[in-house]
């Protein structure tokens, strides 16, 4: 149990002492009141008994009970028997606490964590705008890449289906493709931009696969 879960338990417990300790109080007075009666008063022995005793809700309260607040109906032994028995649990649940020590040196480490996530959150603000400032780029080169190849699609279909008509001697260019190994590159770091806004960590396995690629691509270059 942590040290809040504890003191919100002291925080119940207190409240539920006070309440009792109120009920107390109260069917104290009452019984010093009654016990001053003559011992041949039916009625005041009569609420003496229930004082001791209690009541149930079936039986109804007496009118002489009637104004003691709290809602309890525990006689005044057992009300005070269960006083005593969450004054002990609350003397445990203290000594669970933390002590001062352990207190100001958990303090000392919230405050150095505190920093440090202070840091980190900057930190993270500034790779973000890097990054959007990044993506703002490839996305206007994406959109090239995809209208620059669909145009050049495009006419060389226009271009095959003339050949083809007339029956031109004319060689029909191949329709243009990234290189594979750069297009398995750009794919995979897809997926890796794409973790980033979704995930709190980039899973090994991608990050290897980015690395491969990167490395099939370089080599291809250079063989180029």
């Amino acid at each position: 149990m942590t040290a809040t879960e504890t003191r919100r338990q002291i925080e119940r417990l207190d409240g539920k002492l006070s309440r009792l300790r109120s009920h107390c109080d109260e069917l104290k007075q009452l019984r010093t009141k009654y016990l001053l009666r003559p011992e041949d008063d039916s009625r005041a022995q009569e609420i003496l008994r229930v004082i001791e005793s209690g009541w149930l809700s079936r039986e109804g309260v007496l009118p002489e009970l009637a104004m003691i607040a709290n809602g309890l109906s525990m006689g005044l032994p057992a009300a005070e028997a269960e006083i005593a028995r969450l004054e002990d649990r609350r003397r445990l649940l203290v000594d669970e606490l933390p002590s001062s020590e352990e207190v100001a040196e958990a303090e000392k480490q919230a405050t150095k964590l505190l920093k440090q996530a202070t840091e980190q959150s900057e930190q993270f603000e500034t790779a973000w705008s890097a990054n959007m400032e990044a993506m703002a780029g490839v996305e206007v080169a994406a959109r090239k890449v995809v209208a620059t190849r669909g145009q050049a699609q495009a006419t060389i279909r226009d271009l095959s289906s003339l050949v083809e008509r007339y029956g031109l001697d004319i060689e029909i260019p191949r329709e243009p493709s990234p290189n594979p190994a750069e297009s398995k590159l750009v794919g995979v770091t897809g997926v890796l931009l794409r973790d980033v806004g979704y995930s709190q960590v980039i899973a090994p396995q991608l990050e290897a696969e980015v690395a491969s690629a990167r490395r099939l691509a370089e080599r291809e270059e250079a063989a180029a």
